[in-house]
C-alpha cells in the first residue's frame, strides 16, 4: 500500500508540475486528436509579447503562490514528518508562481501595479503569521492539525480563484480569461492528491 501512494504522490508532482506551468501550455484540437504542447502565444507569452496583462487576473496565481507556501511549510520536519513529495513540488510551485508574478508586476499598467502589490503584501504577510502562530502557539503534534487546517482553507480559495473571472466569460461569451489547460490540469491534480490523501489517510489533503 505504501508503494501504491508514493507512486500516486509522484504522478502526483508531475500533474501538478503540468498544472504549474499550464499558464504556458496551451491544448488545441488537431483533427480528431487532442495534443499538448508549447506553442508561441499561450497567456504569459501573450502578456511579455504585448508588453500587457490586458483582462488576465493575477488572483489565481497570488492564491497558488501562497497555498504552495502553506502547503511547502506543512511538509517540513518543523510541521509533519516523511513527506518530501509535497515539499519538492511545492517548492517548484513557489519559484514558478513567483516568475509569473514578476511577469505580471513588469507589465501591469501603474494603475494596477498597486493592487498586485498590496495583494503580494498580503499573501507575505500572511504566511508570515501562519509560520510564527505556528512555531510560538503549538507544540509539534499540534502543529500539523493547526497549518492542516490553514492548508485546507487556502487551497479551497485556490481552487475557487478562476471564478474572479467567471463574470467576464460570461460577458464575453469566451473561456479566453479562463485556460481549459488550467482547469483541467486542476481537476485531474485534485483526483490525484485526494487519492493520495486516502491511502496515507491525511485529512487535509482528502479535503483539500
Amino acid at each position: 500500500m505504501a508503494d501504491v501512494y508514493v507512486l500516486l504522490g509522484i504522478v502526483g508532482n508531475v500533474t501538478a508540475m503540468v498544472m504549474f506551468l499550464s499558464p504556458t501550455l496551451k491544448i488545441r484540437r488537431k483533427d480528431t486528436h487532442f495534443s499538448l504542447f508549447l506553442v508561441s502565444r499561450p497567456t504569459f507569452w501573450r502578456i511579455i509579447n504585448s508588453r500587457d496583462t490586458g483582462s488576465f487576473s493575477p488572483v489565481p496565481y497570488a492564491c497558488t503562490l501562497l497555498n504552495c507556501l502553506l502547503w511547502f511549510f506543512y511538509g517540513l520536519p518543523a510541521v509533519t514528518s516523511n513527506n518530501t513529495l509535497i515539499v519538492t513540488i511545492n517548492a517548484a510551485g513557489i519559484i514558478l508562481e513567483c516568475i509569473y508574478l514578476i511577469v505580471f508586476f513588469t507589465f501591469a499598467p501603474a494603475t494596477h501595479r498597486g493592487y498586485l502589490s498590496m495583494l503580494l503584501v498580503g499573501v507575505a504577510g500572511f504566511f508570515a503569521a501562519a509560520i510564527a502562530v505556528t512555531l510560538t502557539a503549538f507544540q509539534q503534534e499540534q502543529r500539523a492539525k493547526f497549518v492542516g487546517a490553514v492548508c485546507v482553507v487556502v487551497g479551497t480559495l485556490m481552487y475557487a480563484s478562476p471564478l474572479s473571472v467567471m463574470k467576464l466569460v460570461i460577458a464575453t461569451r469566451s473561456v479566453e480569461y479562463m485556460p481549459f489547460s488550467l482547469s483541467l490540469c486542476s481537476l485531474i491534480n485534485a483526483l490525484l492528491w485526494t487519492s493520495y490523501g486516502v491511502l496515507k489517510h491525511d485529512k487535509f489533503l482528502i479535503v483539500s
